[in-house]
């Protein structure tokens, strides 16, 4: 094996020395190495990748090694390595991947030796506690992932970070001791900015916008405790491709003209403390995502808001506004403007009917109005919805305009208070899931279209009859658990059911229960004629 270039042998022990494995490889992969360090007649001299994840590692080579053509180290998930050997031997190193080494409390201060260096990855490295100050010299250095380094002191470890000018990608998520972020003012490159988790984080620096040219990511998600604004200066990343803000309960305004933010494609603000949108927010014409869903938002159009016009949102394709207390008088009533949507979520909002103008959603896909408790009636929908969820919409007593949506492919509507369903349900030759629970009006159901598979109708307790299944060859669940005036189902015996649950139904016969017994071989079925259900 003297040429032996590349080799690999992934979680396997070896007897023996190593002073005959071949002096020209180029790449070793042995995931799960046993031993505690690389014996030292092993000869790497002209490795270029050394791949040893999930080893036995306790400390890497004893003393210095000289390896002049490594450029990929990688060791992640060694849970035994408590601290990285001397680097200065390894100048040609590109990327040093330490990735969930658990038991890792330092690395060696001479990775600054390393000029060449462009990524270095100490996620999940929980037990580090010590980073060298040397790493401000890593001048080629463009990845940077501290994410979850939960004993590092970050408050030391900015100063360094600041000089790190090549960096793209800067990870700093779930670091506890993080309570303002590093200068931005040398990171002229950063493209992605990650600080999620980060609970006691306070303060944005003001210098981010100095980042105008080249950030395109700023995650803050689940800085839930201590950060309370953003910076004005945030306005100016015109390149900003994606903001979230997600989980950041306290923060309780935005700056003003976060319309400047004119290249801005996702917006979440999904359960902040926000009460107002800056009137600017119109500005945002780029926008593909945004999502506003929370309980503290103000309703849109109230108060100092001006009205929230949507015109503008030409490319929008999903919007959330599910919590923000909507009542048809501030539900924006040029919503049917929004050319581009297919997903729209309005639960929990205070309406009690839609304006009209959702039907000219011609790209409407997904329509979610759960929880919506004040809906009394649906107005004409886009023909092309394929779902459709109004669960818990307990004032939703009339269905008139449900013909129309023969697009649909899941329908749900547990909880309502509606009798019936239209006659017209049939031809909806898509329909595969139709979800009734809890509906305790409704007495019984039309003919249900042949390309059924699931119908789930737990705890209909005025529902006496079902249609004739005899035609739905495609049923697979049938869920009627506590009807408890169903007298017969018909046409079961033609089915080929996976799963049928039919407990609390007390009032089936027990003659047809035989029958039922008989016909159902092999399903997982549940009944239950005790009473207590």
């Amino acid at each position: 094996m003297c040429d032996l270039r590349l080799l690999q042998i992934n979680y396997v022990h070896l007897n023996g020395g190593y002073e005959h494995l071949s002096k020209n490889l180029r790449l070793l992969c042995w995931h799960g190495f046993p031993s505690e360090s690389l014996p030292a007649n092993f000869g790497l001299e002209k490795v270029v990748a050394l791949d040893l994840q999930h080893s036995k590692i306790k400390q890497l080579w004893k003393g210095e090694k000289s390896l002049m053509q490594l450029k990929f180290l990688n060791l992640c998930c060694s849970n035994l390595l408590v601290e990285t050997p001397v680097l200065s031997s390894l100048p040609n190193l590109e990327r040093l991947l330490l990735k969930k080494c658990r038991s890792l409390v330092s690395v060696h201060k001479s990775i600054g030796c390393l000029q060449k260096l462009v990524v270095l990855d100490l996620e999940y490295c929980l037990a580090l506690t010590h980073l060298p100050r040397s790493i401000c010299y890593l001048t080629s250095l463009e990845y940077l992932s501290l994410h979850a380094c939960k004993k590092l002191n970050m408050l030391k470890l900015m100063e360094s970070v600041e000089s790190l000018k090549a960096l793209k990608f800067l990870d700093l998520s779930h670091c506890p001791s993080l309570t303002k972020t590093p200068s931005f003012l040398g990171l002229c490159n950063l493209e992605k900015l990650i600080i999620r988790g980060c609970e006691n984080l306070a303060e944005v620096h003001e210098s981010i916008g100095c980042l105008d040219r080249k950030l395109v990511l700023l995650d803050l998600r689940f800085c839930r405790r201590m950060l309370r604004e953003l910076p004005n200066s945030i306005c100016k990343l015109k390149y900003l491709r994606k903001l979230d803000l997600l989980g950041c309960e306290n923060l309780c305004k935005l700056p003003e003209e976060l319309g400047n933010m004119e290249r801005l494609m996702d917006f979440d603000a999904t359960c902040t403390g926000i009460k107002h949108l800056p009137p600017s927010i119109v500005r945002l014409k780029n926008l593909i995502n945004l999502n506003l869903s929370s309980r503290n938002v103000k309703a849109l159009g109230s108060g100092a808001l001006p009205p929230v016009s949507f015109s503008s949102f030409v490319f929008l394709r999903s919007l959330d506004l599910s919590g923000c207390r909507l009542s048809e008088y501030v539900m924006p009533s040029d919503i049917g403007n929004l050319s581009s949507l297919r997903k729209l979520e309005l639960s929990r909002n205070n309406f009690r009917r839609l304006p009209d103008s959702i039907e000219s959603l011609s790209q409407l896909r997904f329509l979610t109005l759960d929880k919506c408790t004040n809906l009394q009636s649906l107005p004409m929908l886009p023909s092309g919805i394929e779902s459709l969820s109004a669960s818990d919409c307990q004032s939703l007593t009339t269905l008139s305009n449900l013909g129309c949506l023969t697009s649909l492919v899941t329908l749900v509507l547990n909880g309502a208070k509606f009798c019936s369903l239209p006659d017209t349900l049939k031809d909806f030759s898509l329909l595969t899931s139709l979800h009734l629970s809890d509906c305790t009006n409704l007495k019984a159901l039309p003919e249900l279209p042949s390309s059924l598979m699931h119908l789930h109708a737990n705890g209909c307790t005025s529902m006496e009859r079902l249609p004739n299944l005899s035609n739905n060859l495609n049923l697979r669940s049938l869920v009627l658990r506590c009807c408890n005036k169903l007298v017969e189902i018909q046409g079961l015996q033609m089915l080929h059911l996976e799963l049928i649950d039919l407990a609390g139904c007390k009032e089936l016969a027990n003659t047809w229960c035989n029958f039922l017994f008989k016909v159902l071989i092999s399903l997982s079925l549940s009944l239950c004629f005790c009473g207590l259900c």
